[in-house]
């Protein structure tokens, strides 16, 4: 419900607004290509920009900052430099054997890849993906384009469980527009799912998480919400998102987008079968993205003004604009597109009685879906093949095809394809025993009867879930056919009944569409009047806004530093707001998490203490067991309250939570611990470093308790440049220890999930740990 109160409040000053953030945004891009340029008139040079950029890089001493600035370079190279700086950056990385470096300069490299091949970009992150430590933001923004890529090709699971990886990491993090990202992507797997109310929440969640500047999410967000809308059949609502996204588009742009959503209008207008409407968005579309030379998009414009054709039964028409989409699929190399174009050219050759012509075309698509791992269209080309086998008389090989396609579509949870491919099975199930009966035969199916007779109910079943009346009707006549082969005479009764009243509500049914249909006519030459005054309205709009350009042209510039002052100031504010509002939401989760989970422990601790002492000596050992775990819990609880704590976030909380641990875990004992402590009273430190700090300093004390034969240690806390130091050491005299074990291990990790530099000593003088971040 918020994300619904957020945008139907959104208004022309907002989009003003966000626009000038827009061009604030791009003014880091600015300063950097006139800081190019004012080198290269520096160096007097006559030499190419990629010579005045390496004379840039080499006039840096510290390998550090040259790296810094070779990410600036491939930020704005094409191809080939992208390729040239990245060789240059390798080199240099493993000169210093800088493993950070690296893994940044692979992954830049990835994202090139993943551009070009979308399998081949699935393999190489997946293969880095090994290769840099677990649980960091690297880690996170990987998984988050490995499920993009993977719901790209259809695999939602995979898709599902790389965005499962990378959630927690971007909220422990704080990255909230990356977070925003993955509830986004999560929304439209659960609107492929069948679940359209929890992708309304995602969208929601994306929407509260987002940068207020990201106008490409925002649209995004207005697109899929659209989307789920027209999947639940409110398409007021869909065509009202839709527009509402048309409109931020056309303000911003770019006209990519505003072609997507005339497409998307196009889309709604084609599922309430008002094919003329359809037609206009989608040729209106297709018009920008020819304009715009977007050859992807124009594949997707020609094959949906192919699909209204396909509607209006000119089949003929139909399969040159799938043509067209198909020509410009293979140019584009658009693989998916490329499939559902095959299968809609077979269909149409399928439609018209030529069912020879249509068998290679679905052939095609099943080879190239299965090529790419696409799923959902491996389904579509299995359904659409076994519909030309049964019409080519060959319901064997349909049955075969059906059971594939509705094992995958079972798998993938994609019901309207499952629906589809059961409607099928049971049409090539009667075309088998028609030409059984034909011939005079009485064989049936009988190693695959049960399996049959299962999946045909199952096909009844979904085909009244999903509305699809043609499935329902197959299926009950499959099965009134079963069930006389079988003489199962009682069965075929009841499903003759079904099928009779079934027949019955849909002769009703089809003749409240047929006055439907006479109402969409009038509303249809109703709606062409319409879009005619309102072109003519956009026309005189046009010329009012060109005799108005130039002047907006002449005094914007004055304006736009003082409207930049004051968006910048808003900016802030908005975003102080938000770290206050999370802060306020951190402290009530420790409050809630103290209060609520810390009592319940207690009073279970203190429960055991009390059963254990008046219990047998047969349960004293587990009442003394779930005693320690209690109290265990509740150590553990109180680090987590301490973390989640936002008036914690500073050096001294640290340093106070660290006495009272060594108080604890070594009041009473031989062992001496000392202090040394130079910080300021609010030197601030962010949640996640805090934490981590503190575990590590937690786990080196476990380790000089158990393992250490020394009795003192020493913690040694300070700041320089900013940057928190710690120092632990104790006075063991230590031999050769086990540096891959557990404990060290975990500081390594929680060492590296804040990017801090770790050094770890031992020998004669005793164990050290050092750490900076």
């Amino acid at each position: 419900m918020l994300g619904l109160h957020l945008h139907d409040q959104f208004k022309l000053s907002d989009l003003i607004s966000l626009d000038i953030h827009f061009l604030i945004r791009a003014l880091p891009r600015i300063v950097f290509i006139f800081f190019i340029h004012n080198q290269v008139l520096a160096n007097e040079a006559t030499f190419s920009t990629r010579d005045s950029l390496l004379n840039i890089v080499a006039s840096v001493d510290n390998d550090s900052l040259k790296l810094l600035k070779i990410f600036q370079f491939l930020e704005h190279a094409d191809e080939e430099d992208e390729e040239f700086w990245y060789l240059k950056g390798k080199k240099i990385v493993q000169n210093n054997n800088n493993k950070t470096w690296e893994h940044k300069l692979d992954y830049h490299r990835g994202l090139n890849i993943r551009q070009v091949n979308t399998k081949e970009g699935i393999l190489y992150f997946e293969e880095l993906l090994l290769r840099i430590p677990e649980g960091g933001f690297l880690a996170a923004t990987i998984s988050l384009h490995l499920a993009e890529l993977h719901h790209k090709i259809g695999n939602l699971n995979k898709s599902e469980r790389a965005l499962f990886d990378a959630k927690p990491i971007f909220f422990l993090s704080e990255k909230y527009d990356e977070l925003a990202h993955v509830y986004y992507l999560q929304s439209l797997i659960l609107r492929q799912r069948g679940f359209p109310d929890n992708g309304l929440s995602a969208l929601d969640s994306a929407l509260i998480y987002s940068d207020e500047g990201d106008i490409s999410l925002l649209m995004s967000i207005y697109n899929n919400r659209g989307r789920i809308y027209r999947g639940m059949g409110d398409y007021d609502s869909a065509h009202h998102y839709y527009h509402t996204g048309y409109l931020i588009a056309m303000e911003h742009g770019p006209r990519t987008m505003e072609a997507k959503y005339l497409n998307n209008m196009g889309n709604v207008a084609h599922t309430r079968g008002r094919l003329d409407t359809a037609l206009y968005y989608y040729n209106q579309s297709l018009e920008i993205k020819l304009e715009e030379k977007n050859e992807r998009g124009a594949t997707v414009a020609y094959h949906n003004i192919g699909a209204v054709h396909m509607d209006l039964k000119n089949f003929g028409k139909a399969r040159k604009e799938f043509i067209r989409s198909r020509e410009l699929a293979i140019k584009t190399n658009y693989k998916v597109l490329l499939i559902h174009n095959d299968i809609k050219i077979g269909k149409t050759f399928l439609e018209e009685g030529y069912p020879e012509k249509a068998l290679p075309y679905h052939e095609d698509a099943l080879r190239g879906a299965g090529g790419i791992g696409f799923e959902s269209g491996r389904v579509n080309a299995l359904i659409n093949l076994a519909s030309s086998k049964r019409t080519l008389d060959r319901p064997d090989e349909a049955i075969d095809h059906l059971l594939q396609a509705i094992n995958i579509a079972d798998k993938i949870e994609h019901k309207a394809y499952l629906s589809e491919a059961l409607t099928g099975l049971a049409l090539a199930y009667l075309s088998l025993n028609e030409q059984l009966d034909d011939e005079g035969g009485t064989r049936l199916v009988r190693d695959q009867d049960p399996q049959i007779e299962q999946l045909l109910i199952q096909g009844a079943q979904i085909s009244q879930e999903t509305g699809n009346y043609s499935g329902i009707e197959s299926s009950l006549a499959a099965l009134r056919k079963f069930y006389n082969q079988k003489k199962q005479h009682q069965r075929e009764s009841e499903i003759a009944d079904r099928y009779i009243r079934f027949r019955d509500s849909l002769f009703n049914q089809q003749s409240a569409d047929a006055i439907s249909k006479w109402e969409t006519k009038f509303e249809t030459a109703e709606k062409n009047r319409q879009i005619e005054l309102l072109q003519k309205e956009n026309e005189l709009e046009s010329l009012k806004n060109k005799a108005n350009r130039n002047r907006l042209i002449a005094i914007g510039g004055s304006l736009l530093f003082i409207l930049s002052l004051a968006f910048l100031r808003f900016y802030y504010k908005v975003k102080h707001r938000r770290l206050k509002h999370i802060e306020q939401l951190r402290n009530k989760i420790s409050h809630d998490l103290h209060d609520e989970v810390g009592s319940l422990l207690t009073g279970l601790s203190m429960q055991s203490e009390i059963l254990e002492m008046s219990s047998s000596s047969n349960d004293k050992k587990s009442l003394r067991r779930i005693h320690e775990l209690s109290r265990s819990a509740m150590e553990r609880i109180r680090d987590v309250v301490w973390a989640m704590d936002s008036s914690k976030d500073t050096g001294m909380a640290l340093v106070d939570r660290m006495k009272d641990h060594a108080e604890v875990v070594m009041g009473g004992l031989d062992k001496f611990y000392k202090f040394d402590v130079e910080l300021s009273k609010d030197h601030p430190l962010r949640p996640d470093v805090r934490q981590q700090v503190y575990m590590i300093y937690k786990e080196a004390v476990t380790n000089f308790l158990r393992h250490s034969n020394g009795d003192r240690i020493i913690i040694e806390l300070s700041t320089n440049a900013k940057r928190l130091k710690m120092k632990i050491e104790d006075n063991g005299i230590v031999g050769n220890i086990n540096t891959s074990g557990i404990g060290l291990t975990s500081i390594k990790k929680r060492a590296a999930a804040i990017e801090a530099s770790l050094k770890i000593d031992y020998g004669r003088t005793g164990f050290q740990i050092y750490l900076e971040v």
